[in-house]
């Protein structure tokens, strides 16, 4: 599991996201909550290393605790404020992994950044 893999997951993802926003343009404050969630979720299942900065620290199965906190306690309170956490700390983040994935999938060239060219 690696940042690889998750790039690889969002790239497949992505398009059936897609087809349900009318005129997104891979900007992932645009999402509804539950898209928002998946993606995080997807980052972390990718991500074992973050696990400890972001799941509680006392846990002995961490691997099923994500399952259970992304899939099966969507409704539960506890469950939706620590996802609101996790997703509000990792947001600029994944903010811009988003983009990135959203520019590979529909195969737009990246701008450059501006400010290094010394006329400008």
């Amino acid at each position: 599991m690696s940042m690889q893999s998750f790039e690889e997951t969002l790239d497949a993802v992505l398009p059936t996201m897609m087809s349900e926003y009318k005129r997104w343009e891979g900007d992932l404050l645009d999402l509804v909550d539950g898209d928002k969630d998946t993606i995080c979720y997807f980052f972390l299942k990718n991500m074992p290393s973050w696990w400890d900065d972001y799941l509680p620290p006392n846990l002995l199965d961490q691997h099923n605790f994500l399952d259970e906190l992304y899939t099966n306690s969507r409704n539960e309170q506890i469950s939706c404020t620590l996802r609101d956490s996790i997703y509000l700390t990792l947001e600029l983040f994944l903010r811009e992994q988003v983009l990135n994935s959203y520019a590979r999938v529909m195969d737009i060239e990246p701008e450059a950044f501006a400010g290094y060219d010394r006329w400008q």
